[in-house]
């Protein structure tokens, strides 16, 4: 257990702070205030009660007594760079001592009670609410959670109940981009500032025609994609081709396979003012018998212009491990966050979100296998059926203009050793079109090499709203045919060709005959390649695609699609796009990375790239880049540039460590009305040096600075600059010493100043040098003294006023006294010159402390001047008594 500060101070305020430097007149308006001022903090993990876990934390920070426990749930806005750079004090103690965040939290304080699979949370935490399609929740959150799950499970291995609810003020929005696949690894999410961790990534694939969501396969961080936090960009480990393999023959338009996408789910920090919303919600869901299972889901939340609150019931039915029928229903009352879906990568981004009307949902989903109905048979059969309401509003699950309805069954089924079956029938009513389509593959294998497969398909399309693409637009039925042989060597390579005819067509829907071949290869143990072109009434259509694999170091992909029949609904005719891109381990000391993706047809052309590297140019040094360029252009978005560098420098040897990154953007929009420019530099550094054993340095520099011509309310400029040194010897610890010297400087944007609260109420750019030295002279006596100057500028920024020079000089001796055993006595002569202000202070500080153990003692004392010994905290309300408590292993 271990209690890093406790304090309490009472008394009233003077008038030097700042309004009264920087506005005399309102001097009376501080003065003689009573105040009183406290903080605790404190850290504590271990087992309680034998098998169950406590880990908690807590920092109320300084602030009047009456907010300290009021308030809990307050957050830090400075919390990602504060917990990383933890340097309010001395950035280095000379102990060689590390920061480990064992208790992650945005707010005051953090506690979690585990035993097995239960446990209560308050801090930060990612909900997981699944098991249902309607109420899905998926978020980085701060508040409160908990979680229990029952020992016992069914016959078929379920827990028999589980119950998760939360509650938060998270500080941060969400967010939900859909990405259609590139053929490449790198996307741009729609926001920055992007909440590190909070991010859920997964591939989906989804049904060409209908947009039915087939399979998902969520990503692991680091292992399957890296995400840059700062710039909103997810890059993945392989890159994902727009089109995957289908199960079926026809091909609906000039590429067949089922449409993939990558949803990313994430928090990010609002850019001009803090965020108010709550989040509350939870599943409990329990097995009533090994058969029949009952869950119950909702959440709301309270985000301005994204409220939502959803509720939704589920009943399970299963009659074997995979025999089952699933009931759902769901009501949603708000818009919600909406998704932001874009068709290239991130460059531009199409907004969809409903208008929030009270709606329903409902849906049954049923599945049989056939192995556990039928002795001997071998084959699966699903089935499912929805409907939504306008404007229901659950994730990924939006229905806008008009109530939404998908329906369809499926079967595979193994008729014998040589003959196999597939059959699917789908139907979907959405805010642009009806539409249903059916059908059917039936294959035989005449060996192991050669395979027959002959498939019809039926669809029928109906359009309620005309959209961008001319395909969707057709309306009638078609029947089309087809016959597929292929061939598989069994070794490296296989081949197929194909052909398909339209048989019937009504309205004005066009023919859809086509013909073609392709062919996958694999050259050796890690180089594969693929390739298909075919011809038909859409044109000439065509993928190819090249992966190439060295060794666990390297790795080159290039891909090709031409689609004439694209059916995206804000693409307007035929794309076509190359992909290229190389990820390269050459050595421990040199790998790299670069994709190039150009664009044409459809209304759209472009041409991006990407670069990056990471290079040890000799031992102990290792130096990286990352550059983005590219340029878009769309008859309706008109014409964005996109520049982007990140260079990166790191150093370690014998005990001197160095990193230090760069980041650079420009992104310039172009319309016909209008020109946007923005430029933005960001940088973080941390230099450490273990000098000897008795001495340590360290340095750091975080800033970001940004330039728009929108003007002052989109600029915010932010610089801490800190190093320090400490003394520490090791053989002989009478005299210690620590330094440390600190420039900040704080540019609120009009924008911040103009929010919630009021934030920033002054600006301030400050030099402070800090010292701070003890000496024992005996063993009961310790001399120490301190000095601080700050000198710097600092403007009222509720008056808009000028900026007005600031030097303030802080002068502390001190005089410790190990009275006996128990006992310690503190002395404190003080002196604090403003000299803006003409104003001189000098006083005295007395505290008594009493041991109690080897681990705690506890003081009393007071302070007679009105001042801090921080001189970034320009207030100046610390006269009074204070209490002060400390513990340590």
């Amino acid at each position: 257990f271990y209690v890093a500060l406790a304090d309490l101070t009472v008394g009233r305020n003077a008038t030097t702070g700042p309004m009264a430097i920087l506005n005399p007149d309102r001097a009376d308006e501080f003065k003689d205030q009573v105040f009183v001022n406290g903080r605790l903090a404190f850290y504590l993990k271990g087992k309680v009660q034998g098998d169950t876990l406590l880990t908690a934390s807590a920092d109320t920070r300084d602030q009047p007594i009456q907010h300290m426990f009021s308030n809990f749930d307050s957050k830090d806005p400075r919390y990602l760079l504060r917990n990383l750079d933890p340097n309010r004090y001395y950035p280095i103690y000379g102990d060689d001592s590390t920061l480990v965040e064992d208790a992650p939290t945005r707010g005051k304080f953090y506690v979690r009670i585990e035993k097995g699979d239960n446990n209560i949370v308050w801090g930060n935490f990612k909900t997981t609410i699944t098991g249902t399609e309607f109420v899905r929740y998926e978020r980085g959150l701060y508040g409160a959670r908990a979680q229990a799950k029952t020992e016992s499970s069914t016959r078929f291995g379920e827990r028999r109940g589980q119950v998760e609810v939360f509650a938060a003020e998270p500080g941060t929005l969400g967010a939900r981009d859909v990405f259609r696949g590139t053929g490449g690894t790198l996307y741009y999410m729609s926001r920055q500032n992007i909440t590190q961790g909070s991010e859920r990534v997964t591939i989906e694939q989804r049904d060409a025609n209908t947009g039915l969501v087939l399979k998902t396969r969520p990503l692991v961080a680091t292992q399957d994609y890296d995400v840059n936090y700062l710039q909103g960009r997810v890059m993945l480990r392989s890159p994902l081709s727009s089109t995957g393999s289908s199960d079926f023959i026809v091909q609906s338009g000039s590429l067949s396979g089922v449409d993939q996408y990558i949803v990313v789910n994430y928090e990010y920090a609002p850019g001009i003012q803090a965020t108010r919303d709550k989040a509350v919600g939870g599943r409990a869901s329990t097995w009533v018998n090994d058969n029949v299972e009952v869950g119950i889901t909702g959440y709301n939340q309270t985000t301005p212009g994204e409220k939502l609150a959803i509720g939704g019931a589920d009943i399970t039915l299963r009659l074997s491990p995979g025999t089952y029928v699933k009931l759902e229903g769901a009501r949603s009352n708000g818009p919600g966050s909406g998704e932001q879906v874009s068709l290239d990568g991130g460059f531009t981004f199409s907004s969809r979100s409903t208008g929030g009307a009270p709606a329903w949902a409902r849906r049954v989903e049923t599945a049989a296998d056939l192995s556990e109905i039928i002795k001997g048979a071998d084959g699966r059969l699903s089935a499912y059926w929805k409907e939504k309401d306008r404007d229901f509003s659950g994730p990924g699950e939006l229905t806008l203009s008009r109530g939404g309805r998908e329906y369809g069954a499926k079967s595979v089924v193994q008729l014998n050793q040589r003959w196999s079956s597939k059959t699917k029938v789908d139907g979907r009513q959405d805010e642009y079109r009806t539409y249903s389509a059916a059908e059917q593959n039936v294959s035989y294998s005449f060996n192991q090499y050669w395979k027959a497969t002959v498939g019809a398909r039926f669809d029928n399309n109906n359009v309620a709203v005309a959209t961008a693409s001319p395909i969707l637009n057709q309306m009638g039925r078609r029947t089309d045919a087809a016959l597929r042989l292929d061939y598989d060597s069994q070794k490296d390579w296989g081949t197929y060709v194909f052909g398909q005819a339209t048989v019937n067509r009504s309205g004005d829907r066009n023919a859809n005959n086509r013909f073609g071949f392709g062919a996958g290869l694999r050259l050796n143990e890690t180089t594969k390649g693929t390739a298909e072109l075919s011809h038909g009434n859409g044109g000439i259509g065509g993928k190819v695609g090249i992966e190439h694999k060295v060794d666990e170091r390297r790795t080159s992909y290039l891909n090709y699609g031409l689609d004439p029949d694209r059916t995206d609904i804000i693409t307007r005719g035929g794309t076509g796009v190359l992909t290229s891109g190389t990820r390269e381990r050459f050595s421990d000391s040199f790998s790299v990375f670069g994709e190039e993706r150009l664009k044409h047809g459809g209304g759209f052309s472009g041409l991006t790239h990407a670069f990056g590297l990471d290079f040890v140019p000799v031992e102990h040094w290792k130096a990286g880049l990352v550059l983005e360029t590219g340029k878009l252009s769309d008859p309706l978005q008109g014409d964005l540039k996109r520049t982007a560098i990140s260079p990166s420098l790191g150093y370690s040897h014998k005990g001197l460590t160095y990193a230090g990154r760069y980041e650079y953007r420009h992104d310039d929009i172009t319309t016909v009305a209008s020109n946007s420019v923005r430029d933005t530099y960001l940088t973080n550094n941390t230099l450490v040096n273990k000098l000897n054993l008795d001495w340590r340095y360290i340095g750091k520099l975080n800033g970001s600075y940004s330039t728009s011509n929108q003007g002052d309310f989109y600029r915010g400029n932010y610089l801490e600059a800190v190093t320090g040194f400490a003394y520490r010897p090791a053989h002989n610890d009478r005299l210690n010493a620590l330094f440390k010297y600190t420039y900040f400087y704080d540019l609120p944007s009009p924008g911040q100043r103009a929010g919630v609260g009021g934030v920033g109420d002054y600006s301030q750019q400050s030099h402070v040098l800090s010292m701070d030295a003890a000496y024992d002279l005996t063993t009961y006596v310790t001399l120490g003294g301190k000095y601080a100057v700050k000198t710097g500028s600092i403007k009222d920024n509720m008056l808009n006023g000028p900026w007005l020079d600031s030097k303030t000089q802080l002068l502390i001796g001190r005089l410790d006294l190990h009275i006996v055993k128990e006992w310690d006595l503190t002395l404190e002569a003080r002196s604090l010159d403003v000299f803006t202000a003409k104003d001189r202070q000098a006083g005295a500080l007395i505290a008594l402390y009493r041991h109690m153990g080897d681990n705690f003692k506890f003081g009393v004392g007071y302070n007679f001047t009105n001042f801090t010994d921080d001189l970034t905290n320009l207030s100046a309300n610390n006269k009074g008594v204070f209490v002060n408590a400390i513990g340590k292993f």
